[in-house]
């Protein structure tokens, strides 16, 4: 599924390419820039994504969704910010403005964190 083909050794230089068997010295870390770092059972392993997905276009998604995001956590800010809206609204009404700010900065940052980290 991840149409992994190579596998690197972060710590010894070392790659082994998994079709033929082969293995070479690279240098230490130089798939780690755009790639998927996982860490399992405290092992970390770095999925190269530059072949799998176009770069350029997830990051100009995320840019998008994070925008929006913000845009609409900002909106709501400064609903919540309106003495007239909190003090008039249904308790109810004011609950969910907070709760929705609370998502809206959640997901901001998240789509921050992924485009930060796709470099």
């Amino acid at each position: 599924m991840a149409r992994v083909n190579a596998v690197e050794f972060l710590y010894s230089g070392t790659r082994i390419n998994l079709e033929t068997g082969d293995s070479e010295e690279v240098q230490s870390g130089s798939g780690a820039k755009g790639a998927l770092n996982l860490t399992v059972d405290d092992v970390s392993y770095l999925l190269p994504l530059k072949d799998v997905i176009d770069v350029d276009a997830e990051k100009a998604r995320l840019s998008k969704a994070a925008a929006a995001a913000e845009n609409e956590r900002d909106s709501l800010a400064a609903r919540l910010a309106n003495p007239n809206f909190t003090e008039r609204a249904k308790p109810e009404a004011v609950e969910k403005a907070r709760a929705d700010h609370d998502a809206k900065s959640a997901e901001a940052e998240r789509l921050r964190a992924a485009l930060k980290r796709l470099g």
